[in-house]
C-alpha cells in the first residue's frame, strides 16, 4: 500500500508540473499576442481593432505576474527548457515594456540554474543575446542586492554573467 501511495504521489506531482508548465507557457504566449496587437494597433488607424494599453497592463499585472511567480518557484527545482525558451521569447518580443518583474525573475532563476540560462543565452542571435544579457544583469543585480553573501558562488555567477557580455 505504501508503494502505491508513493507512486501515486509522484505521478500527481509530475502531472501538476506539466499542467503548471503548460499554463505558464500559455500565459507567456497570450501576453506576447496582446503586446503585439497593442503595438500594431498603435500603427493602424482602425479604432475597431485597437488593443488598449490598459488591456495589456491588466494582463501583465495579473496573469503574467502570477506566471512569473510560478516560474520563480518551479524552475529552480524543476528546470523546463520549453518554459525557459518561451520566457526568453516573451522577454525579447515585449522589450518595449518597462515592467521590471520579468528581469527580476530571470535573475532569480539564473541564481539557481545558471548553466541552463547561460546555454540558452548563448544560443540567441546577437541582438536578442545583447538584450537578454542586459535584462539578466539588471535582474541579477536586483535579485542579489544585499544578499551577495547569502548566494552560493555569487562571485562566480557574476563572473559568468560578465563573460556573457564579451562573447
Amino acid at each position: 500500500m505504501y508503494k502505491l501511495l508513493v507512486i501515486l504521489s509522484i505521478f500527481l506531482t509530475a502531472c501538476q508540473s506539466v499542467t503548471t508548465s503548460s499554463q505558464i507557457i500559455h500565459v507567456f504566449q497570450r501576453y506576447q499576442e496582446l503586446n503585439t496587437q497593442f503595438l500594431e494597433s498603435i500603427k493602424s488607424n482602425n479604432n475597431e481593432k485597437k488593443v488598449k494599453r490598459e488591456q495589456v497592463e491588466n494582463y501583465m499585472y495579473k496573469e503574467y505576474t502570477q506566471a512569473l511567480n510560478l516560474l520563480e518557484k518551479d524552475y529552480c527545482s524543476s528546470p523546463n527548457e520549453k518554459v525557459l525558451n518561451e520566457f526568453i521569447s516573451t522577454l525579447t518580443s515585449t522589450s518595449n515594456s518597462a515592467y521590471e518583474k520579468p528581469s527580476f525573475t530571470l535573475g532569480i532563476i539564473y541564481i539557481c540554474q545558471p548553466n541552463s540560462i547561460i546555454e540558452n543565452v548563448k544560443a540567441l542571435n546577437v541582438v536578442n543575446k545583447k538584450y537578454i544579457v542586459n535584462t539578466l544583469s539588471f535582474g541579477f543585480k536586483n535579485a542579489s542586492y544585499n544578499k551577495e553573501h547569502e548566494i552560493k558562488d555569487y562571485a562566480e555567477l557574476a563572473s559568468k554573467l560578465d563573460k556573457l557580455r564579451v562573447n
